[in-house]
């Protein structure tokens, strides 16, 4: 509960109108997230696959704060559009820093193979006669962008299930006296669809493959974005 007020008390105090060093939306963001763990950190517990375990973990312990965000997006007891853009932009930026955590993670993990690759190739080739064609590969591979937006666009949002549990289970339904909140949920999940948080082509497949849209879609017991 302490959290969730601190999380509402740093939303509800943040100046929208107003951006400068000391109120931006980078500054929200640190309050409200953990730190991604250091590409030191992530290397010394083993590289690329220590990096996608710390991708779950983060994303686990987000879990809450995301609904948090959703609900302080939806609820009828705060005002403004902007909610829902906010809450996309945050989502936006925390699965940007997880990609460059995983990213920086696989570089690590090519650069120690190319290492290691050339100091046995030195060994068995003490005449160096193949270093040339390993720096070449090793010069071919791609950077931390170029692996971060492979990891982005290669599968879904990384906030995708969390989201659409919180659609499925605690959202604001159509009727029910909540025509504004669910008018505010529309909101939401059109920005975090635009900011690439969160996939309408996933959300209904996942819909398709559980059997909720084989027959009539009953809005009493499904919420559509």
């Amino acid at each position: 509960i302490n959290t969730i007020l601190s999380v509402l008390e740093d939303l509800d105090g943040y100046v929208f109108e107003k951006h400068d060093a000391s109120n931006c939306l980078d500054g929200l963001y640190n309050r409200l997230f953990s730190q991604i763990p250091s590409r030191e950190g992530i290397a010394s517990s083993g590289g690329v696959h220590s990096g996608a375990s710390y991708a779950h973990e983060i994303v686990a312990k987000d879990a809450s704060l995301m609904h948090t965000l959703c609900e302080w997006a939806t609820t009828s007891m705060r005002s403004g559009t902007h909610r829902g853009f906010i809450v996309a932009k945050l989502l936006e930026r925390r699965q940007l820093d997880i990609a460059y955590m995983m990213a920086e993670a696989e570089s690590h993990h090519n650069a120690l193979y190319h290492s290691q690759n050339t100091a046995q190739q030195n060994q068995e080739n003490p005449d160096g006669k193949e270093s040339n064609s390993t720096s070449q590969s090793f010069a071919e591979q791609p950077s931390v962008d170029d692996i971060a937006q492979q990891i982005l666009s290669n599968a879904p949002p990384m906030f995708q299930n969390q989201l659409f549990y919180y659609l499925d289970n605690d959202a604001p339904i159509l009727g029910a006296g909540k025509a504004e909140e669910f008018s505010n949920l529309v909101l939401l999940y059109f920005e975090l669809i635009c900011h690439d948080v969160f996939s309408h082509d996933n959300y209904l497949r996942t819909l398709i493959s559980r059997g909720d849209l084989n027959g009539p879609v009953s809005y009493t017991h499904l919420t559509l974005p």
